[in-house]
């Protein structure tokens, strides 16, 4: 009879759940990110104790902090990941008649996207990371990189690193995944937005994926199965405040970029657009200088907003003033293009941290 264990990954700061969960005979429930909090949800936790914890880069990690305490503490036939609110959707007698036909991978069943992988990623995070992991991966697996270069155009990902491997194939994909990922953890540095704090999270994700295409292509036995996702319900724009009262609106971007969620703040404007915010004076700035910070993030390597003072960083009136005074540079420059105008643009630059990228952009709009 094989064993088995499949670890539930929690966090002290997990959303409460549409229903409670009664864990199976097989699911352990493991606490990630124990070195950032005193309080301990669960009887194990990827901290205490262990002298090689990656813990206190939970932030940046999330769950793969406890894949990597897990990699290292193997001692079952078969190994699993799931979320606190992700689960397969699978009986123990499902489970036990997979392990007895000598399954290498269970893993999710594919999550559909309207792009490509790498399309999509650099929209929605940064995308600069995504060309350091890439070149990070050619260097450390030039035998399969032609494999993951071709995954970079599909519309489809094995998705939030969640599987079940037998523990010899468990070994390889950690010896394989983590050296990348410290490498990502030294190239790049921590985001100030709240959403992309994870960045190599998202990355390790998307790492995740390319490994289930790489043993499917080395022909190992894999089966995909249903997830079910319980948690209360996903955030909307229409949460914050009412999307039609431009006051509110103003209020809850103001709130949401103070709590480092610049993310939200970006979607609620672009939900308020479709009701006039863009006319409102207030938000219209707030459009224009989060799309100059979505156009940078997704180009450069960091975006303007982590690299600006913090006391412009943590005030979204300063932000856009910043903004402003930059189009004002610009502006001067592209009028009067003299080596004193270039001089002046360039400690502006210098003082704030604005990158070419963006200039670059803002001068094709002169």
């Amino acid at each position: 009879m094989n064993t088995l264990k499949l670890y539930v990954v929690s966090s002290h700061v997990d959303k409460p759940l549409e229903e409670k969960i009664i864990n199976s005979k097989y699911e352990v429930p493991i606490q990630a990110g124990a070195a950032l909090t005193d309080k301990r949800i669960c009887e194990r936790n990827d901290y205490d104790g262990f002298a090689e914890s990656l813990s206190d880069k939970n932030r940046r990690l999330a769950e793969g902090t406890a894949i990597y305490w897990i990699y290292k503490h193997l001692d079952t036939d078969y190994v699993g990941i799931e979320h606190y609110r992700r689960r397969f959707v699978i009986s123990d007698e499902e489970l036990e008649r997979y392990m007895e036909s000598g399954v290498d991978l269970i893993t999710t069943k594919p999550m559909t996207t309207e792009e490509p992988m790498q399309s999509s990623y650099i929209r929605d995070h940064f995308g600069g990371d995504w060309l350091m992991m890439m070149e990070i991966l050619k260097d450390h697996d030039p035998e399969h990189y032609a494999l993951y270069e071709s995954e970079t155009n599909s519309t489809s990902f094995h998705y939030g690193n969640i599987n079940i491997m037998k523990k010899e194939e468990f070994i390889k994909y950690g010896d394989w995944i983590f050296p990348i990922l410290e490498e990502c953890l030294k190239r790049t540095p921590e985001k100030w937005d709240a959403y992309n704090a994870r960045d190599v999270a998202f990355l390790m994700e998307r790492l995740s994926h390319f490994y289930v295409m790489r043993m499917k292509q080395e022909g190992k036995k894999v089966m995909e199965c249903e997830v079910k996702n319980y948690s209360k319900h996903a955030w909307v724009p229409a949460d914050e405040c009412d999307l039609k009262d431009m006051d509110a609106v103003y209020d809850a971007c103001v709130r949401l970029y103070k709590a480092r969620q610049v993310t939200k703040c970006s979607i609620l404007l672009w939900a308020a657009r479709q009701h006039g915010a863009d006319k409102d004076e207030r938000l219209g700035r707030f459009v224009e200088t989060l799309s100059g910070w979505i156009f940078e993030r997704n180009r450069g390597q960091i975006s303007m907003c982590e690299y600006l003072p913090d006391e412009m960083k943590n005030d979204l009136e300063s932000l856009c003033t910043a903004f402003n005074q930059l189009k004002q540079m610009v502006n001067l420059y592209a009028q009067n293009p003299t080596e004193e105008t270039k001089a002046l643009f360039m400690e502006y630059l210098k003082m704030t941290g604005y990158s070419m990228l963006l200039v670059d952009y803002l001068l094709e709009q002169v």
